[in-house]
C-alpha cells in the first residue's frame, strides 16, 4: 500500500535487469540484427496490406488515368466503320483424292488452319489494297491521302502522283482490319473512315478484287501444274526404257542369273554369329565388372556373399553361437570348459564362413576367364565368315543395282500417269476461292469502340502506375509498418501495438462522462499497461516513465493521455506531465486549459503546496491528475537543468504511484534526455508507416549513449492490426 492505495500488481514476467540486457551487452551497444533475421511475412499478404496502406493514392492514380484516357477518346475525331463478310472456299477434299493433285487443297485440320492464315494475309497485302485505291481513285482524295484529322479546309496535298498514291496506300492499310469469325471460314473486312460512304465504297471494292484475284490464281495454278505434270511424264518414259536396255546388257555381258532378295545360308549364318559376338561381349563386360568389384571390395559387401544360402546359415549360427558365448561369460570364467566349448564352435565357424567367401570370389574369377575365351572364339569364327560372304556378294550387287533403279523408275512412272489423268479432271472443276456473304452499308452512327478502348487503356494504364508506385515505396520504404519488427530490430522488448482507429477523436469526449472502454483501441492500451507493470514489477515506490518519440507527429501525447487513464481505471494514483515546453498539446488531449503548470513550478519555489495547487484533476477519472506545460518560455533548456527539476520529480515521487511525464521529440529538443535521465524508464513510441529505422536506432543509441534505460517501445497507428470480431 502506498497512501492508503494500491501498490503495482505482483507479476513477474520481465524484471527491469532483463530489460538492460535487451539493449547492453558487456556495457556496448547492439547493433541492429541483420537483414537476414529480421521478421518476414508472405509477400502476397504483404502487398496487399501496402495496398491497403495506399489505397486513396492508388485510387487517385487510377482515377486520374482514367480521366485522361476518357479525354483523349472524347478528342478523337468521329469515326464509320463499314464491314462485308467473304466465305473462304475451297476443293472438296474426297473428289478424286484431288487433295494429292492441287498443292493449295486443303487436308486435315491442320492444314485447314494454315489455308485460312494464308488466306487471311494475302487479303491484307499490298497488291491487293493497291487495286482498290487505283479502282476508287483514293490518291485524288486530298483528304484521305492527308490522313483522318485533315480538316475540310486544308491545303491540297503535294508531292508527286506516285509519292500521293503511296501515301494513299499507307493510309488505307491502317484503316483496315481483316480478322476471321470465331473459328469459322467466314472472313470479316472492315474499314473505318470520317467518310461513311467512302468506308462502304472500300470494303465493297475490297470484298470484289479478292474474290477475282482468287479464282484467277486458281485457275492459272490448275493450268501449270497440267502442263508440268505431262512434261514429267514424257521424261520419266525415256528413262524408265533406258534402265530396262541397260538391265538387259548388263545380264548377257556377266551371264548373271536373277536372283531374289531372300538373304542367303551363309547371310543368315553371319547373321547369327554377329548375334552371338554381341552376347559373349555383353557376358564378358558383366563377369568382369563382378571379378573386379570382387578384388577391390570389402568381401562381406558383395551381393553373391550376401545372398548365398551357406553363408546365411553360417552367420545365424554364429550370431547364436556369440550370444552363447556372452551369456556363458557373464556366469562363468573364462577357463571354464562350456565357455572354452563354445569359443572354438565360434572360431571354426569363422573359419569356414572366410573359406566359403574365398571360394565365391575364386568362382567369380573363373567365369570372367571362361567368357573372355568364348568372346574370342565367337570373334573368329564371325571375321571368317563375314569374309566369305563378302566375297559372294560383289558379284551381284551391280545387277541388284540396276534392277532397283529399273522397279523405281517404273514405280514413278505409273504413278505419273494417274497424276496426270487426275489434273485433267481438276481442271473441270469449280476453282476453288472466296464467297462474298454480305454486302456493306453505309453506318448510320461512328463507332465509339476506339474511344472506349482508349479509356479502358487509361484504367489499364492506371492500374499499372499505380501497382508499380505501391512496389517502389514498399521497397524504398525504411519506416516500421508490423507488428513485432521493431522491438526485433532495436533489440528491446515490444510494449505494446496501437491499431488505427478513429476512437482517437472521441477520447475527449469520453472524459464528461467516462464509460467502460471497449474495442481493440482501447484494449491495446491495457495490453501495453500490462507489459509495462509486468517489465517493472521488481521497482517499490513511485513509477516514473519518461514517454518520447525519435520525432514529431509520432502519437507520444495520445499514447501518455491513454496509458494514464488505463492506469487510474485499474485503481493506480497518476499524474501526467506535459514536459514539451516548446509545443504542449497533453492539455488539449484531456481537455484541460494550459494555466499553472510545469514552468510556473520551476519559476518559483518547489514546495509540496505549490504541487498541489498547480496538479489539476481530470474530471470523471478518479486517481488522474495532470501538470500541464504552462506558460511558454524561450527559455526551457535552462529551465529544465536547473536542480528545481529534481526537487520537483522528487517531491511528485512521494504522491503518486505512476508518474508519466510527456517530453519533446527526442532527436530535435535537447531537454528531453535531461529528463529521461531523471525518470526511471524511457519508451519510445513509435509511428508505423512514419518513424525511419534510422531516426529509431539513431533515438535508442543516444539513449544508450546517456545511460538511460530503454523500457520498450510502442507501435502507434499501426494499420495492419485487425479487429477480431466478437470481443
Amino acid at each position: 500500500m502506498i497512501d492508503g492505495r494500491p501498490s503495482l500488481p505482483p507479476t513477474a514476467i520481465m524484471p527491469r535487469r532483463a530489460i538492460r540486457s535487451l539493449d547492453m551487452v558487456d556495457g556496448s551497444l547492439r547493433s541492429p540484427i541483420p537483414p537476414a533475421a529480421r521478421p518476414t511475412q508472405n509477400q502476397l499478404a504483404h502487398y496487399w496490406s501496402a495496398i491497403l496502406d495506399r489505397k486513396w493514392l492508388l485510387l487517385g492514380i487510377v482515377a486520374a488515368c482514367t480521366a485522361i484516357g476518357v479525354a483523349i477518346g472524347y478528342l478523337q475525331p468521329p469515326v464509320y466503320r463499314a464491314k462485308t463478310s467473304v466465305e473462304l472456299l475451297g476443293l472438296n477434299s474426297n473428289f478424286l483424292n484431288l487433295q494429292s493433285v492441287d498443292p493449295t487443297a486443303r487436308g486435315a485440320t491442320g492444314a485447314a488452319d494454315s489455308y485460312t492464315e494464308t488466306q487471311l494475309e494475302l487479303l491484307k497485302r499490298d497488291v491487293l489494297v493497291e487495286r482498290v485505291v487505283r479502282k476508287l481513285k483514293l490518291d485524288e482524295n486530298d483528304a484521305f491521302v492527308n490522313g483522318k484529322r485533315l480538316m475540310p479546309f486544308a491545303a491540297q496535298a503535294s508531292g508527286t502522283p506516285e509519292e500521293r498514291f503511296r501515301k494513299a496506300v499507307k493510309v488505307a492499310q491502317k484503316s483496315l482490319k481483316v480478322q476471321q469469325v470465331r473459328l469459322s471460314n467466314v472472313v470479316e473486312i472492315s474499314f473505318e473512315s470520317k467518310d461513311p460512304t467512302l468506308a462502304v465504297n472500300f470494303v465493297n471494292a475490297m470484298a470484289t478484287e479478292a474474290v477475282d484475284d482468287a479464282t484467277r490464281s486458281r485457275v492459272e495454278q490448275t493450268q501449270n501444274v497440267g502442263g508440268w505434270l505431262a512434261q514429267h511424264l514424257l521424261e520419266l518414259r525415256a528413262k524408265m526404257e533406258a534402265a530396262e536396255v541397260g538391265l538387259q546388257r548388263y545380264t548377257a555381258r556377266t551371264g548373271l542369273l536373277p536372283v531374289n532378295d531372300a538373304p542367303s545360308s551363309d547371310e543368315a549364318l553371319l547373321a547369327r554369329l554377329q548375334e552371338q559376338v554381341a552376347r559373349t561381349q555383353a557376358d564378358r563386360v558383366r563377369k568382369e565388372s563382378k571379378d573386379r568389384i570382387a578384388r577391390l571390395a570389402d568381401p562381406q559387401s558383395l551381393p553373391e556373399v550376401i545372398d548365398d544360402p551357406a553363408l546365411k546359415e553360417y552367420r545365424v549360427r554364429l550370431v547364436d553361437l556369440k550370444r552363447q558365448a556372452a551369456e556363458l561369460t557373464a556366469s562363468l570364467t573364462p577357463e571354464h570348459p562350456k565357455v572354452l566349448k563354445v569359443q572354438a564352435q565360434v572360431a571354426e565357424l569363422e573359419t569356414a564362413i572366410a573359406n566359403e567367401r574365398k571360394n565365391i570370389r575364386n568362382r567369380m574369377a573363373n567365369e570372367y576367364d571362361a567368357a573372355k575365351r568364348d568372346e574370342a572364339a565367337a570373334i573368329q569364327a564371325y571375321t571368317a565368315q563375314a569374309g566369305k560372304v563378302g566375297t559372294q556378294a560383289q558379284s551381284a550387287v551391280h545387277y541388284m543395282t540396276l534392277k532397283r533403279e529399273l522397279e523405281t523408275t517404273r514405280g514413278m512412272y505409273e504413278d505419273m500417269v494417274k497424276r496426270v489423268n487426275d489434273s485433267q479432271l481438276a481442271t473441270v472443276v469449280r476453282a476453288a476461292g472466296l464467297r462474298i456473304v454480305d454486302v456493306a452499308t453505309a453506318a448510320e452512327q461512328p463507332d465509339n469502340s476506339k474511344r472506349l478502348f482508349i479509356a479502358m487503356a487509361g484504367f489499364l494504364a492506371g492500374l499499372l502506375v499505380a501497382g508499380t508506385m505501391v512496389f517502389v515505396l514498399d521497397q524504398t520504404s525504411t519506416t516500421f509498418r508490423m507488428p513485432g519488427y521493431a522491438g526485433a530490430f532495436l533489440n528491446v522488448a515490444e510494449l505494446g501495438v496501437i491499431p488505427a482507429s478513429r476512437e482517437v477523436r472521441r477520447m475527449t469526449q469520453s472524459l464528461e462522462a467516462p464509460q467502460p472502454y471497449r474495442g481493440v483501441f482501447p484494449d491495446s492500451f491495457r495490453t501495453a499497461i500490462n507489459s509495462i507493470l509486468f517489465a517493472t514489477e521488481d521497482r517499490t515506490g513511485t513509477r516514473m516513465f519518461a514517454i518520447s518519440s525519435p520525432g514529431p507527429g509520432e502519437g507520444k501525447t495520445t499514447v501518455t493521455a491513454n496509458l494514464g487513464m488505463v492506469l487510474a481505471e485499474i485503481g493506480h494514483r497518476v499524474l501526467v506531465v506535459d514536459a514539451d515546453l516548446r509545443q504542449p498539446a497533453l492539455h488539449k488531449a484531456l481537455g484541460m486549459e494550459n494555466t499553472n503548470g510545469l514552468t510556473d513550478l520551476l519559476s518559483g519555489e518547489i514546495t509540496a503546496d505549490a504541487i498541489r495547487r498547480s496538479v489539476k484533476t481530470i474530471p470523471g477519472f478518479t486517481g488522474l491528475d495532470m501538470l500541464t506545460a504552462g506558460e511558454q518560455t524561450i527559455d526551457s533548456f535552462a529551465l529544465l537543468h536547473s536542480r528545481r527539476t529534481v526537487e520537483l520529480l522528487d517531491g511528485l515521487r512521494g504522491m503518486y504511484d505512476v508518474v508519466l511525464v510527456d517530453t519533446a521529440p527526442l532527436l530535435l529538443v535537447p531537454e528531453t534526455r535531461t529528463l529521461a535521465r531523471l525518470t526511471d524508464w524511457c519508451i519510445l513510441v513509435l509511428r508505423a508507416g512514419q518513424t525511419t529505422e534510422e531516426a529509431a536506432f539513431a533515438a535508442r543509441q543516444g539513449l544508450m549513449t546517456d545511460g538511460i534505460p530503454l523500457l520498450g517501445t510502442i507501435l502507434n497507428d499501426c494499420k495492419r492490426w485487425r479487429r477480431s470480431y466478437g470481443y
